[in-house]
């Protein structure tokens, strides 16, 4: 297990890459307000709303205190993608079967798209907040297409998250823990960052899969990609201990997902339906805990296409780069020319 402070970058600033458009919609922005389709699911399972995440009825899977398993000390939300409407369900179980403060009494980690909702649950963001999150991301990707706009929307939505609150960042060092894979198969666990801009880097890198998302800059003056696919069971911040939600055979809490609902997001009642599987899913694990340490291992065939892919990312990118550094000097020497003429 390879654990790291993440330090700002020396690569261009991500915030450069957003449009003043964008900027309008980071601002007018909030995920606080009520959510339709979230209310659809938790009224079949009679959750009161008022209740503050207390179950209003003995018929829901989760009223019977007694029979929770104990929390364990750490989380590990994996990669799925656009299946992380999956967790949302999850979260409201665990809200509902160990108490909305829970997040205070273990260590969140994630990887890939599960570093999103790690951030937002260690920031104390309800669940609530965060299917208004991922719809936002969902919508809007599934509207333009995800390659490409799911990172920019998924940027926009932690730029929103983190909107007024600058040390955001503090608050969660040492509680949420940001997985992402250095050349070739080297996971690291970042536990502390220098700002939110900082942190927002680190968790573009931890989902970072060369031309499906946008270029991201590098951590610590390394490039990364995806935190999920270096990730193994020795990796895990309690080893066997931790409980491991996400699509694999190790995990404790898990489904099965095809590509095309990973990689294209799920809106409308599929996603509805898709919360609550996440919330069943929880409300079925009795406690038992899964090997995890030497038994999950890191994706070494998906490593090399990811590394190949990366390569090729780096090239295109210094030579866009170059161009726009070779056209902006150009541009420069003619107009200086000019000046002189007249």
């Amino acid at each position: 297990m390879t654990v790291s402070s993440s330090s700002p970058s020396l690569s261009p600033s991500s915030s450069s890459s957003l449009s003043s458009m964008d900027s309008d919609a980071i601002d007018s922005l909030s995920f606080d307000g009520d959510s339709q389709s979230f209310h659809q699911f938790i009224h079949k399972y009679k959750i009161n709303k008022s209740s503050k995440g207390q179950s209003s009825s003995s018929s829901s899977p989760s009223s019977s205190s007694s029979s929770h398993p104990s929390l364990p000390p750490s989380i590990y939300f994996g990669g799925c993608c656009f299946g992380a409407g999956f967790y949302i369900g999850v979260i409201k179980a665990m809200a509902d079967m160990w108490g909305p403060d829970f997040y205070k009494d273990c260590v969140i980690s994630g990887g890939s798209a599960g570093t999103i909702i790690g951030v937002g649950l260690a920031l104390g963001k309800s669940p609530e907040y965060l299917d208004n999150l991922y719809k936002y991301v969902a919508e809007n990707s599934h509207k333009k297409g995800p390659v490409y706009y799911a990172s920019h929307y998924m940027e926009i939505a932690m730029r929103v998250m983190l909107k007024g609150d600058d040390e955001a960042y503090k608050k969660i060092a040492g509680r949420c823990c940001i997985g992402t894979t250095a050349f070739y198969d080297k996971h690291r666990w970042h536990l502390s960052w220098e700002s939110n801009e900082d942190l927002i880097d680190c968790v573009k890198g931890s989902y970072h899969v060369p031309f499906y998302c946008k270029r991201n800059p590098k951590i610590k003056g390394t490039h990364v990609v995806d935190g999920a696919y270096g990730f193994g069971g020795f990796d895990l911040l309690h080893g066997d201990d931790t409980l491991y939600v996400g699509i694999d055979p190790h995990a404790e809490i898990t489904r099965s997902f095809t590509y095309p609902e990973m990689f294209f997001p799920s809106v409308g009642q599929s996603y509805v339906d898709m919360v609550e599987s996440g919330y069943l899913a929880m409300t079925l694990w009795k406690g038992n805990m899964i090997k995890k340490v030497g038994g999950r291992t890191a994706n070494y065939d998906a490593l090399k296409v990811l590394w190949t892919l990366k390569v090729v990312e780096i090239w295109v990118f210094h030579f866009i780069d170059y161009y726009h550094y070779m056209l902006t000097a150009i541009i420069i020497a003619l107009f200086g020319l000019y000046i002189l003429l007249i």
